[in-house]
């Protein structure tokens, strides 16, 4: 994985010397208190983007964003925000490039909306039933906002009931996508990543998938030799 991860960002850049992880708010819902609700954490993460590119002068074209699972999904929401968004008195601009690692890029799950799919097909060799199949998420995400995940594309990058997709992934940066072929949203991921490729360009994504891993598999030091 690691000479896979080198091979794929060898194309932009040189390499990565540090990071800075954004401790962002969670969403909750009941039976839990509903709080930070979207677009909180996207505040949170554009916030600590302008602190590095405003406050320690690192030029946007330096920064690969980054996120697994959910987190992945912040990643593009915050790509998409930074792409479609002008700032004044600002040097802010979209990254360099994008990571995302096992993203979750369809909590509408509109992907079982008709015909087989990993949502389905991958159920018992994966272990994010539990998520992939409960409305938990989506309700925490919206809190009070109205129903709207089904066609938003910063709640579901890759709901199927968008129209013209293509159009909300425009100008994307370079963009490596780390999925597992055991994943229940593993045909989510596919098409945000052709959705990608559509509004960007086939060049922008790199898709690296790995046969029989599981959802965010570089967690796990035992899933190897993935």
């Amino acid at each position: 994985i690691v000479k896979g991860l080198i091979e794929a960002s060898q194309r932009s850049f040189r390499g990565f010397s540090r990071a800075f992880a954004i401790d962002y708010r969670l969403c909750t819902a009941e039976p839990y208190p509903v709080s930070n609700s979207f677009p909180a954490p996207l505040l949170d993460v554009l916030a600590g983007y302008r602190y590095l590119v405003d406050s320690l002068n690192f030029s946007p074209s330096n920064i690969v964003v980054e996120g697994d699972s959910a987190g992945a999904h912040l990643a593009i929401a915050l790509t998409r925000y930074l792409l479609a968004t002008s700032f004044p008195n600002s040097n802010m601009a979209g990254p360099g490039g994008l990571l995302c690692i096992s993203p979750s890029t369809d909590w509408a799950g509109t992907h079982m909306l008709d015909g087989p799919c990993s949502l389905r097909d991958n159920h018992d060799s994966d272990w994010v039933a539990g998520f992939a199949s409960s409305d938990y998420v989506p309700r925490a995400l919206l809190g009070h906002l109205p129903d709207s995940y089904i066609h938003n594309p910063y709640l579901s990058p890759a709901s199927r009931v968008i129209e013209s997709p293509a159009r909300f992934f425009t100008r994307f940066p370079y963009t490596c996508i780390i999925a597992g072929g055991a994943e229940q949203t593993i045909d989510a991921m596919a098409t945000f990543a052709d959705r990608v490729r559509d509004g960007s360009g086939k060049s922008t994504v790199t898709w690296l998938a790995y046969e029989d891993a599981i959802h965010d598999f570089l967690a796990f030091e035992w899933h190897e030799p993935e």
